[in-house]
């Protein structure tokens, strides 16, 4: 082989191996696609790995995804914050999974929690109300509405709420404090403490709720 036959399959050599880094460092830098995104953070998300959840899905650009899976990603980003007390950040995306899935029960009893967390008591109500109206039986939804009704300095109207919450689930233990906590409102010390009793034999342990009924003995 003469010495510009060699240095011509040296350069080509050196060409091909040059173009096949190029494309395999490319290759490795391959943008993730929306679908493969929303799978990564479905699974962190399910992990309870709400950091990397919350990064995986905010990757995603906006309708990129079907209807049901952005409404979820949508969901499973502001379930995340919630879980890592970020309240207020939560609220964003839950609302835009609400838009785009209005009925569904799952999104709005969260929606209604952090509302309720951020002290939006109106929406919080409003949310539970439509709970109820998708689900009926659904004795969380009762319960709190209940709180809120107590929160209002409404007793009557959260013990007709806490009721059907016990009506729903007779082993309902918060739905029993409440209840104490409602009719000590009215001052009738003989359901406070019927309620009372019967919520802490469900495990009720909600301290201040009970020093302060003890108090008033």
């Amino acid at each position: 082989m003469t010495f510009k036959k060699q240095h011509f399959y040296k350069k080509t050599v050196l060409l091909i191996t040059l173009i096949a880094i190029i494309f395999s460092f490319f290759g490795c830098q391959r943008k993730e696609s929306a679908e493969e995104l929303y799978a990564s953070g479905e699974k962190y998300f399910k992990a309870q790995d709400f950091y990397n959840t919350i990064e995986t899905l905010n990757k995603v650009e906006e309708n990129n995804l079907k209807k049901e899976k952005e409404a979820n990603r949508y969901y499973m980003i502001g379930y995340s914050y919630w879980q890592l007390k970020r309240f207020d950040t939560a609220v964003e995306p839950l609302e835009k999974a609400d838009k785009l899935e209005p009925n569904n029960e799952e999104y709005m009893i969260t929606l209604a929690r952090v509302y309720n967390i951020n002290d939006n008591i109106d929406k919080a109500e409003e949310y539970y109300s439509k709970v109820t109206k998708v689900n009926n039986k659904n004795e969380k939804a009762y319960e709190n509405l209940g709180s809120i009704y107590i929160k209002k300095n409404q007793p009557k109207k959260a013990i007709a709420y806490l009721k059907k919450a016990i009506d729903i689930y007779p082993e309902y233990a918060n739905a029993y404090g409440n209840m104490a906590i409602a009719y000590d409102m009215l001052n009738d010390k003989e359901m406070t403490n019927y309620y009372l009793k019967k919520a802490k034999s469900l495990g009720y342990n909600n301290l201040p709720a009970i020093r302060d009924i003890k108090n008033k003995e």
